[in-house]
């Protein structure tokens, strides 16, 4: 009986914020999808939920969301005054928020439920670049000129910094990001954030020989440690919580510190919930932290 009533309860939220909504923002116009698909959505969307990792892009164009994605982890980067954490699959949670627009993954096993609240916009990741994503926001905002301007100034610092890594430790220096896991690796591509985006495009830092071919694809690629001579790089970036190194049997082994980056001390850890994100400032204060660590070795 008891979960019969907190059923009819869940779903008298629902059906008030999709009555609400209706009501509420009556302007709309058409937005394409990345899959070519036409939704209709508000003209000046008020109440917005990001389901995605996109808030800080929100931000970056004077837009406080007012849900934010609790899968994710907080960034010192981005301020989320004024905005409710919620999950990804929380219908409940997203109805309360009484939302007029939704992003989501095009993955979510609610997207439907999502869709019966408010215009669902869905969103595939790595299919997107990042600034093409930060594009994509300002139409949705009516904002695309501030858009356009805010990528160009983070190319311009991000680009400059660039040259002056290349000069200091070479420009044929390889890199590699990764994650290292108790029994796998996995090695992101240049849209895969963790930072790739400012390594590879802007910074135009080199794969490998022949790995980014490997992970275009997907963005990323999972392997056994015993083929990480295959991904070795010159360079070695790993993001961890909070930037501590990591010890375990495979940064013990003589393939671990039989490599060059090992040798050269040219292993670098550094926060992984600070580089979570893509948003242009989230982008431009990581990249100072790179530059400052790339240029302090020897």
């Amino acid at each position: 009986m008891k979960r019969l009533i907190v059923l009819f309860l869940s779903l008298l939220i629902i059906l008030s914020a999709c009555g609400q909504n209706k009501d509420s923002n009556k302007e709309t116009k058409t937005f394409k999808t990345q899959s070519g698909k036409s939704i209709k959505i508000p003209k000046h969307p008020k109440r917005i939920v990001v389901l995605t990792s996109n808030f800080g892009n929100f931000k970056d164009l004077g837009v406080t969301p007012v849900g934010v994605n609790n899968d994710f982890p907080k960034s010192k980067y981005i301020n989320e005054k004024g905005a409710k954490r919620v999950g990804s699959e929380d219908v409940e949670g997203v109805a309360k928020l009484k939302p007029d627009l939704i992003l989501t993954y095009d993955v979510n096993t609610k997207i439907k439920k999502y869709q019966k609240i408010a215009p669902t916009i869905p969103i595939k990741y790595n299919d997107y670049s990042y600034k093409e994503m930060h594009l994509a926001i300002g139409k949705i905002l009516n904002k695309e000129n501030e858009a356009k301007k805010q990528i160009k100034d983070m190319e311009k610092q991000l680009q400059s910094y660039g040259k002056v890594i290349k000069d200091k430790i070479g420009s044929n220096k390889t890199f590699t990001v990764m994650e290292i896991k108790p029994k796998q690796l996995s090695i992101f591509g240049e849209n895969f954030g963790r930072g790739t985006p400012i390594i590879y495009q802007e910074y135009q830092l080199p794969f490998p020989k022949g790995v980014k071919g490997m992970l275009d694809k997907d963005g990323f690629k999972t392997i056994p440690h015993e083929q990480y001579s295959k991904y070795a790089a010159d360079y070695i970036l790993i993001p961890t919580e909070k930037g501590n190194p990591i010890n375990n049997e495979f940064t013990e082994s003589s393939l671990w510190k039989n490599q060059p980056a090992y040798k050269n001390n040219h292993i670098y850890y550094y926060p992984k919930n600070e580089a979570t994100y893509s948003d242009p400032s989230s982008l431009k204060k990581l990249s100072n932290y790179f530059k400052d660590r790339l240029l302090e070795q020897k």
